[in-house]
């Protein structure tokens, strides 16, 4: 089934504006009314959620659409379940959805903690083993890793496993001269920036994080400096015109600073943005 790109991505920032920002109850209530209608056509585009449909589940799960125990994302569970061993199957790698793409794996897990289920069993299959192999999360570039320490952080999967370790050392060794990360060249951008960004926090600068290179303590200088890279990569694109797409604001985009913003700090978030 075909999905509604634009309505998903208004949801998932929307969702990280009523959730994550703390904001004035008149401005509140002027988005929540946006946010439940987009949820509502979201979840009538995507009726029978199935192995695919990842980024609406999980938007619709942390929108508080359906709950947690509906038949709406029991559904989505059992087709998962059903697919899972043959998906498994075919990549040759135990517990891997795709052979060559972690985010495969990653998507599915971010999707499944969002409704409280465990990747760790899931049709017979446990979904976190082939992070064991990092040449296998790295095959994507920094995609792989990023996506990696999010989704093992969702449920605090795999405590204490080398994995982790070597996202970081990935995610900083890829950064740009300038500062800030970039899909592909080096020329940072928002999207890729913010994401990184956001798998660092838990070991790099959330409430009482600590730095993963020097291991000293994160103050809230530190945190707004990260939100500025951000806002400064998207004054840049926007004056390149990449912040555009088919016409309309690429509302995932801005969606991705919102979401590093909680991560860095409300406080900072609210200062920045």
């Amino acid at each position: 089934m075909k999905v509604d790109k634009r309505s998903l991505a208004l949801i998932l920032t929307l969702v990280l504006i009523c959730t994550v920002l703390p904001v004035p109850a008149a401005q509140a209530a002027d988005v929540q009314p946006v946010l439940s209608a987009a949820l509502a056509r979201q979840a009538s585009a995507v009726p029978s959620p199935g192995y695919g449909d990842e980024w609406t589940v999980l938007g619709l799960a942390r929108g508080g659409y359906f709950t947690a125990d509906s038949d709406y994302f029991a559904r989505y569970y059992a087709d998962l379940a059903a697919k899972v061993p043959e998906l498994t199957a075919a990549s040759g790698r135990d517990g891997a959805l795709n052979a060559y793409k972690s985010t495969d794996n990653s998507r599915v897990i971010l999707a499944l903690s969002a409704i409280g289920r465990d990747a760790a069993q899931v049709g017979g299959c446990d979904l976190t083993a082939p992070y064991a192999d990092f040449a296998w999360v790295s095959n994507q570039g920094i995609n792989g890793p990023i996506f990696a320490l999010l989704a093992l952080d969702s449920r605090n999967y795999l405590p204490g496993s080398a994995v982790r370790r070597q996202c970081v050392d990935a995610i900083l060794s890829a950064e740009c001269s300038g500062g800030g990360w970039a899909f592909g060249g080096s020329a940072a951008d928002p999207d890729m920036t913010a994401m990184a960004l956001q798998a660092l926090a838990l070991r790099g600068g959330g409430r009482g994080g600590r730095d993963a290179r020097s291991g000293r303590a994160l103050g809230d200088a530190d945190r707004r400096r990260g939100l500025c890279l951000i806002r400064r990569c998207e004054r840049r694109e926007r004056r390149a015109g990449h912040r555009r797409v088919h016409g309309a604001g690429y509302r995932s985009g801005h969606g991705q600073p919102l979401c590093q913003g909680r991560r860095l700090g409300d406080r900072c978030a609210a200062d920045v943005f």
